[in-house]
């Protein structure tokens, strides 16, 4: 028993040592480049995206593992990263894994990443159509996923008597933050598209964010 456990301690401080000596030559690595070096960071082949080195300096601390791992758009993975200055790219590429493989988003052969990609970049052109018309995105994404008729199975969505209720909250936070000309013209469109049991259940929810309001 003491042997197992001696044995499950030092292979936790040879993990620390290496994580230690994998930090350092990250930050010697990139400590060499040039204030206004270009890095270009990819993953599994795939690029990933792109960082300045004096968006990573910053109170005089040079650590780009920490950049990475906590930056939203990097995060977890397994990069490969070249620097860029002088006009061309210039040394070693750096090969850096941050945290450990079952914490990468990204998968790990090209195809994952690329599908990861694209997903995120579908995400991002959701929110943007959001904020710019919260109706008009939220009527496209009913009409995704068959809830308005004659954009899918909609007989289905309507035996069932329920909404996704994802889609039943950004509806109704849609309906409660639109101008009142907005309003008017998705209730009607909602009016003619929903089946009655489906558009009820929608205006309760509406109703019940409404009583919530300060």
């Amino acid at each position: 028993m003491q042997s197992s456990r001696r044995r499950r301690r030092e292979e936790q401080e040879r993990a620390e040592r290496a994580g230690f000596e994998r930090m350092e030559y990250v930050s010697k690595w990139f400590v060499r480049l040039p204030y206004d070096a270009l890095l270009i960071v990819k993953e599994n082949g795939v690029v990933i995206g792109k960082i300045r080195k004096f968006d990573v300096d910053w109170n005089g601390s040079a650590d780009l593992y920490l950049f990475l791992r906590d930056d939203e758009e990097f995060g977890y993975g397994k990069y490969t990263i070249a620097a860029s200055y002088d006009g061309a790219f210039r040394g070693k590429h750096l090969r850096v894994e941050v945290g450990k493989p079952k914490q990468w988003r990204r998968g790990n052969t090209r195809a994952e990443t690329r599908a990861f990609l694209a997903a995120e970049s579908v995400k991002r052109e959701r929110q943007e159509h959001y904020e710019r018309n919260p109706v008009g995105a939220m009527v496209n994404l009913l009409v995704e996923h068959g809830v308005l008729s004659g954009s899918g199975p909609t007989e289905a969505s309507a035996k069932q008597g329920r909404i996704p209720e994802e889609q039943l909250r950004t509806m109704a936070e849609a309906l409660r933050g639109a101008d009142l000309e907005d309003f008017r013209r998705c209730c009607d469109y909602l009016r003619d598209a929903l089946p009655p049991d489906l558009l009820e259940e929608v205006f309760a929810e509406y109703r019940r964010l409404e009583t919530l309001t300060p």
